[in-house]
């Protein structure tokens, strides 16, 4: 990605060189590995769970690269020229993402004002590398990673670098001023710190904060700096070294086991894993560096070429994915994965050898491309950029009046409807007699956050079946964003859910537990329309899916009892502090109104019952209190959704309690 000319430390010479240092293909093919990872990542999970690490090898390679030229410049003239170093950055940089930023704004203005307003604030933060920020801010977890898939989210891992970069060199430079000794005191507790909140922050409800965290993630950068560091002091040359690198295939091996097996989802990332990745990366760079076996492998033609324009593949890569898709298209598995592959290859070498290229040459034309110069033009060219940004997602086209969803229709926090939905359904479902021997879980991470606490509150003898899968719908029809994009993770839900709910069947459940946020989602009729959420074609369409599934589901003799989606937990009246908490508000309500009209049509059918989570956990009234008897009973931040660990372990003795069980003594609430 950004990280500056992959390089070796060994000095060249000429006026524009005095930063520049000798050219190592080797890791251009480090890149290029990494690169190929995340495209492969993202084009097709299932192929290379782990792909998504290919950005922590550019972290470490950034940190790496980096300091090694700033080194390499206060050893030849005693100091640090940060406007020199900050234009490099700019040259490399910004060209092409200002290009990219121009062609997905102009792409807004023919889309819907609801995608407009999702995408806005996104341009905005990528213009000016906050994105990591802007997500954590605005709760990018659960619901907006199935409502709509951003054309922009792969940009936080270039808001992390980009930040670093910045501050870095002040860093540098006020260290330096001391003591080398002292920059590596400082990098070692940035480093371990850094280390430390990754494993604090990590919620394996909704990771966010932890995942796309500056500081939480700084320290794979920062143990490149710890190796350019060692390389300056020459630690590279001992006997040690050399030993490492006849062993390089052991780190690179290390590196391609944890993209095939490690998941995204696995607490193991958090609590030692990057550690792990960071070793792996640091052994094989510096086994490059010393000349290795595995130089000839990582300097294969086709791999150096890509990562001399992996900048250019990482930036275009993830909204070719979202343009090229099965349905535009008409293709699937390898093919589409060769379509899009190709399609990003051209789009980066157009833009490399058009745009970047001469840029970042330091010349455009007869004007040199001077500190002044760079800053001057940039600021001009961020400025046009936001103006299109800003023009691209002004207005739009208006929903008719009929399919004016939640979703579509903007409103002030003070005005959202935090009220119950009227109702004569009964709150607690008449299940005494059932005496259940096995219960299911189905439905999506908000079930799935349920667990922990019924697996300790369930009685001996009474089994439990979990068949709720994070992002998954209680149906088997795939969903879809605003913009008609096939949910990301609908090839994961194709190849789970169906089997789990067979699971539900062949196990003998008694009792099925069923929540389903995540219909939320857009949804496709038999002809291929797009059916908007909240409007009358979607609640029939999502009716028949339900359906379908309570069939299912009852084929053994089974009864279900749906929890009706509670409303967020909020900190006070109106609640929310976030564009992203009034969507999901929105989306509660639309949910919330549509399981309700569903169980309406099932009044007479004994198979199914409705419990009103409200009454549980918002016993005080409206707005859902975050914290009961002294217990956080939902996530924090921008979540408020999912139940916590300890919140699911306070809920479900009384959820067993209204299916006829009693739950052990010690697992009851306090």
């Amino acid at each position: 990605m950004g990280g500056g000319v992959v390089t070796h430390p060994q000095t060249t010479t000429g006026p524009e060189q005095r930063d520049r240092i000798a050219y190592r293909p080797s890791l251009d093919g480090i890149r290029g590995l990494a690169v190929l990872a995340v495209i492969i990542y993202h084009f097709s999970e299932e192929w290379l769970p782990g792909g998504f690490l290919g950005v922590d090898v550019f972290f470490v390679l950034s940190g790496f690269l980096i300091t090694s030229l700033m080194l390499m410049e206060r050893s030849r003239t005693g100091s640090t020229d940060m406007p020199h170093f900050w234009t490099r950055r700019a040259r490399r940089l910004l060209p092409a993402l200002f290009l990219l930023l121009t062609v997905i704004a102009l792409t807004m203005i023919l889309s819907p004002a609801p995608v407009k307003e999702i995408r806005r604030p996104e341009l905005i933060a990528s213009l000016f590398y906050v994105t990591n920020w802007q997500f954590i801010s605005s709760g990018v977890s659960y619901f907006t990673d199935f409502v709509s898939a951003s054309p922009l989210r792969h940009l936080w891992s270039l808001a992390i670098e980009e930040q670093f970069y910045i501050l870095w060199p002040v860093v540098f430079v006020a260290a330096m001023r001391q003591s080398l000794k002292t920059l590596v005191v400082v990098v070692v507790v940035g480093f371990a710190a850094s280390l430390l909140l990754l494993s604090i922050l990590y919620d394996p409800v909704s990771p966010t904060r932890a995942y796309f965290g500056t500081d939480s993630r700084i320290h794979e950068i920062l143990g490149g700096v710890l190796l350019a560091l060692a390389a300056h002091k020459g630690l590279l040359n001992t006997t040690l070294s050399h030993r490492i690198a006849r062993v390089s295939a052991l780190p690179l091996l290390t590196l391609l086991a944890l993209m095939v097996f490690l998941d995204d989802s696995d607490a193991f990332y958090y609590q030692g894993g990057t550690l792990l990745v960071t070793v792996a990366v640091v052994m094989l760079i510096a086994a490059t560096e010393v000349g290795s076996p595995v130089n000839r492998l990582l300097s294969f033609r086709p791999l150096v070429l890509l990562g001399v324009v992996s900048y250019g593949a990482y930036l275009w890569h993830w909204p070719v994915s979202l343009w090229i898709t099965p349905r535009v298209l008409g293709a699937s598995g390898f093919s589409l994965f060769l379509l899009r592959f190709a399609a990003t290859i051209a789009i980066t070498a157009a833009s490399y050898l058009v745009v970047e290229r001469p840029i970042r040459s330091g010349r455009l034309g007869s004007i040199e491309l001077t500190p002044r110069v760079v800053a001057t033009g940039g600021t001009a060219a961020g400025f046009l950029v936001l103006v299109v940004i800003l023009v691209g997602t002004a207005g739009g086209e208006a929903l008719p009046e009929w399919a004016q969803t939640p979703e579509a229709v903007q409103q002030e926090p003070e005005v959202v409807d935090l009220s119950p939905v009227p109702t004569t359904i009964p709150i607690v479902p008449q299940l005494d007699d059932l005496d259940p021997l096995a219960v299911a879980v189905v439905g999506d991470s908000v079930a799935v956050s349920l667990l922990p606490g019924l697996r300790s509150a369930l009685p001996a003898g009474v089994d439990l079946i979990e068949a709720a899968v994070p992002a998954c719908p209680v149906g088997l029809e795939p969903l879809y964003d605003l913009e008609g994009n096939l949910s990301p993770y609908a090839e994961t839900c194709n190849s789970t859910v169906e089997s789990l709910q067979q699971l539900v069947v062949s196990g003998e459940a008694d009792v099925v537990l069923w929540h389903d946020l995540q219909s939320t989602l857009a949804r496709r009729s038999d002809s291929d329309e797009l059916l908007l959420p909240g409007t009358p074609a979607w609640e029939t369409d999502l009716h028949g899916s339900w359906d379908r599934a309570l069939d299912r589901l009852t084929a053994g003799g089974a009864r279900v009892v749906v929890l009706l989606p509670p409303l967020r937990s909020q900190s006070a009246s109106g609640g929310c502090d976030s564009s992203r908490c009034e969507d999901i508000q929105a989306q509660d309500t639309t949910m919330r109104s549509v399981t309700l009209s569903w169980i309406e049509t099932h009044a007479d059918d004994d198979r199914v019952v409705l419990v009103r989570v409200d009454d549980l956990v918002c016993s005080a009234g409206y707005p859902c209190p975050v914290e009961i008897d002294g217990v956080q009973v939902r996530a924090g931040d921008n979540d408020r959704t999912h139940f916590t660990e300890e919140g699911s372990g306070w809920l479900a003795p009384t959820l067993l309690y209204l299916l006829g069980i009693d739950a052990p003594s010690d697992s009851s609430r306090s």
